[in-house]
């Protein structure tokens, strides 16, 4: 399906919700992240249906998230069928971190 022209609205794919539905929330810590990364994550019940999204933040020494000088952004977060969710993100520092990456994802059955 094209884009729609910069002056029309957009339409849904499908309309929401497709079936019944679930809600689940998932933590993953990762080390040593610098610069532009991809990585798949293991996520119960997610299939390319699923609407998914994330958040990225900094680890101190104890494991906690923490609002450090280093920018974070997670670029891509793509749902796929095999109960995986790619991720791309950023971690915009001098040397690598350990980071906590957050994903919600509404499963459709």
């Amino acid at each position: 399906m094209p884009d729609p022209a910069n002056d029309a609205v957009a339409q849904p794919v499908a309309e929401s919700p497709l079936a019944v539905t679930e809600f689940v929330a998932y933590a993953y810590h990762l080390s040593n992240k610098q610069g532009v990364f991809t990585t798949l994550l293991s996520a119960q019940g997610v299939n390319r249906f699923s609407e998914v999204v994330g958040s990225i933040a900094e680890l101190d020494a104890q494991d906690r998230p923490q609002l450090g000088d280093a920018v974070m952004t997670l670029h891509n977060v793509v749902p796929q069928d095999n109960n995986t969710v790619a991720v791309r993100g950023e971690v915009a520092w001098h040397t690598p971190l350990r980071v906590r990456v957050h994903i919600i994802a509404r499963n459709v059955r």
